[in-house]
């Protein structure tokens, strides 16, 4: 939570020049959301939601009224829990995002205004925690800590994805799901892993500068 609410201050710093340019052309705005969140692919039979959140804040560069190219900083709480035997273990990955969205608003004559994007993407670990619980004891330390943990989960740095999502804007206010498709490994230790980020997004925004 510390982490998002950094990210968030960090956020509202690079929104201040835009937010001047907010009766010109170019427009900004803020997101925070829900992740519903697990590992995808062959290597990840078993692997059950995790519930995480994200914020941060976005450009908004129109080419007309249809189209926009749309830059985004996002925060991201992401991972997946694992069951067996009684213990669960829930990954805990936390990421710095960055996608590009191309964006595609439908016009209409009110406010109400569907809207559908794009996006590649790409994302910074910052941090990796494994949290291991068996009945009500639980042990918590960073994923490469094997002295605490008994074993280390190797996670990559950098991550790519796709990013498609979908929503309503009115007047300023935009609500939306977005569906993230992660295109890399996450495990770092055998290059041949198919262990990849699945992450539906439930997220509502406000928009500065722009229709109303």
């Amino acid at each position: 939570m510390r982490s998002l609410m950094r990210a968030l201050g960090m956020v509202a710093l690079l929104l201040t020049p835009a937010m001047a340019e907010a009766q010109g052309k170019l427009q900004s705005g803020v997101e925070a959301g829900i992740l519903l969140a697990k590992f995808g692919g062959d290597d990840a039979d078993g692997a059950k939601t995790r519930i995480g959140l994200a914020g941060g804040g976005f450009l908004r560069f129109p080419f007309g009224r249809i189209v926009a190219l749309e830059p985004a900083l996002i925060y991201a709480s992401q991972g997946t829990k694992a069951e067996g035997g009684g213990i669960t273990n829930t990954y805990k990955l936390e990421y710095w995002q960055v996608p590009l969205r191309l964006r595609f608003t439908v016009p209409t004559s009110g406010a109400l205004r569907p809207w559908v994007y794009v996006a590649p993407a790409i994302a910074l670990r910052d941090r990796c925690r494994l949290e291991i619980k068996q009945g009500n004891q639980s042990l918590e330390a960073d994923c490469n800590d094997r002295g605490a943990l008994g074993t280390r989960f190797n996670t990559k740095a950098l991550e790519t994805s796709v990013h498609l999502g979908a929503g309503l804007e009115y007047g300023r206010i935009q609500l939306g799901v977005r569906y993230q498709y992660g295109l890399s490994t996450v495990d770092n230790s055998d290059p041949s892993a198919d262990l990849h980020n699945r992450v539906l997004a439930i997220v509502g925004g406000y928009r500065f500068g722009g229709p109303r």
